[in-house]
């Protein structure tokens, strides 16, 4: 056949099949489309550490937790390849399947070198809020650099289906939800609020303005945090309901259970919500509204997603550590709210036509003053010691002046104006100061920017903190620090950040849609979500996905 005559036979049949009747043979099932499921739900539980999963194992219920890893696939040994482990990153990466280095979330906050100041991840100032005045509201996806799972679903199901990020914390609603989102909601401790902003949508929708109006929030104020369950349970899973190593939900309320909520609520207001377990319900509240509101997988033909994190579990980790009576009953209100969620999903839209998965942002780390207390290398050092030995070495080797801009986590940032007024290499100043930081008692190794990309080919710390090292956002200088140790001049409470398994070990759980029940110890990294949900629904992986799409091996 000549080749005019088989252009002009193509465009025949590509016309036909561009017909309402072939457009109505698909919808009959000729051809039609891959099958999905009508609602993905991706749950972030920040900082819930892998073996939260079983700590508490005796005192889940049914319907949550042990529903998920029963009935559901469970890869037990998944951990994040790089470092820092913090919300924003953590967050960014789970929906991304690529890490800092890629999607361009180098940390909470990073320093601007062409502003000369410190930036937050997702801080907007080209945005207004909706529901809040100030910055609050000034946030958007804006800093992230590639695509996100949801960003895929809306060019996979040509923008009809919806994506929609819940979570007290606005980087845990944003950054999961990504840049074609429909909403992303996050609380406002000043007004007691469910806030957005206008990247989104001009104003708040009716519903959203009307769950505001009812001031559910405050209701849990009005309640003491009493312990889920009798004394005897608390004792036998966590530590002492009192100890010399726990913070305090605000100053004045002390450090065992119950807690008189409303007799703060004066000083502290909705504050006390993120700051103790009661926070998991004013988060489940609102998402139960969204599912029901925005009629999330109840429209056929179409997928819809809901990004929910749970923020209150790693402020009560940072105050109180992950011995503690309180880390304990939030993980136990937790479960209780999965159950109810899952339970709501089932009957609006049915389990079977829904994908869940779950995970974490990172981990946490011992309580160091406990840890040391039982004999265990841990310990504190002060902040900006770091930044003060590096400064104190350049100094001594090239004379007076200001050759540090700031410490972020373990990194510092070197004033390059300045070096290149003295005509100093950035390479050679950068080693200059990793060497001075690394004589210091707590740090574990240090390096320049240039040595670390060496490093990481042989050393597997070195290759964390180069995968979380994004080119024009992160520092110049990085440093870890020993196992155990962390930045804070606090005798109380802890934290997390650093590549040690503790901060990178964390669940990856998937339920329902596709999914048989199993359980895996291969190693997988928490880059291998997004791919694996993208494959799951026939649909390109984000863009900038370094993760590979895992199967679901049953054994026999």
């Amino acid at each position: 056949m000549p080749a005019i005559t088989r252009i002009a036979s193509n465009v025949a049949l590509l016309a036909l099949a561009c017909t309402p009747l072939a457009q109505a043979q698909h919808r009959s099932g000729l051809g039609a489309p891959p099958a999905r499921p009508r609602l993905v739900v991706g749950i972030t539980v920040d900082q819930m550490r892998y073996d939260f999963l079983y700590r508490y194992w005796a005192c889940y219920g049914k319907g949550g937790i042990k529903r998920l890893v029963q009935k559901g696939y469970s890869f037990e040994q998944a951990h994040y390849p790089y470092a820092p482990t913090v919300t924003g990153p953590g967050h960014a990466s789970l929906f991304t399947g690529t890490s800092p280095a890629y999607h361009g979330i180098a940390g909470n906050h990073w320093w601007v070198r062409q502003a000369g100041a410190e930036t937050y991840c997702t801080a907007d100032s080209t945005v207004q809020g909706l529901g809040a005045k100030g910055e609050a509201g000034q946030m958007s996806p804006r800093n992230l650099l590639t695509t996100t799972i949801g960003d895929e679903l809306k060019f996979a199901t040509r923008g009809q289906g919806k994506v929609i990020g819940v979570a007290l914390k606005d980087r845990g609603s944003i950054l999961p939800a990504g840049h074609r989102a429909d909403a992303a909601y996050w609380f406002d401790t000043k007004s007691g609020n469910w806030i957005s902003s206008n990247y989104y949508m001009s104003t708040l929708p009716d519903w959203v303005s009307s769950f505001n109006t009812q001031k559910s929030a405050g209701n849990y104020l009005q309640q003491p945090w009493a312990p889920l369950l009798p004394a005897e349970a608390y004792n036998h899973l966590a530590g002492p309901d009192s100890s010399l190593y726990e913070g305090q939900v605000t100053a004045g309320a002390g450090t065992r259970m119950p807690v008189d909520i409303p007799r703060f609520v004066p000083r502290a207001g909705y504050g006390l919500l993120y700051n103790s377990g009661l926070g998991i319900h004013v988060t489940t509240d609102f998402a139960l509204a969204a599912l029901s509101q925005e009629q999330l997988g109840k429209r056929a033909g179409t997928t819809d997603m809901l990004c929910l994190s749970y923020s209150s579990t790693d402020v009560v980790g940072h105050i109180f550590g992950p011995d503690s009576w309180e880390v304990m009953d939030t993980y136990l209100r937790l479960d209780r709210d999965l159950e109810r969620l899952l339970d709501a999903i089932d009957d609006q839209v049915g389990l079977k036509n829904v994908l869940v998965f779950l995970s974490a942002d990172h981990g946490v780390v011992q309580v160091p003053d406990l840890a040391a207390s039982q004999k265990l290398p841990a310990g504190r050092y002060a902040q900006n010691q770091a930044r003060q030995a590096a400064e104190a070495r350049l100094a001594e080797r090239y004379g007076a002046g200001t050759y540090v801009l700031a410490e972020q986590g373990e990194q510092l940032y070197l004033n390059r104006p300045y070096l290149k007024e003295r005509r100093i290499s950035v390479d050679e100043a950068a080693a200059v100061a990793a060497e001075a930081v690394r004589a210091l008692p707590w740090c574990q190794n240090a390096w320049g920017a240039w040595a670390l990309k060496a490093a990481a080919v042989t050393d597997p710390f070195a290759r964390r903190l180069a995968l979380g090292a994004h080119p024009e956002r992160s520092g110049d200088v990085y440093f870890l620090p020993r196992p155990g140790f962390i930045e804070s001049e606090r005798s109380r409470g802890t934290t997390h950040g650093t590549p040690y398994s503790y901060d990178t070990h964390v669940p990856m759980l998937f339920f329902g849609w596709g999914v048989p029940k199993g359980q895996s110890r291969q190693a997988v990294s928490i880059t291998d979500i997004a791919p694996t949900v993208s494959s799951l629904l026939k649909m390109m992986e984000p863009s900038g996905c370094i993760g590979q799409a895992r199967s679901f091996e049953v054994e026999d």
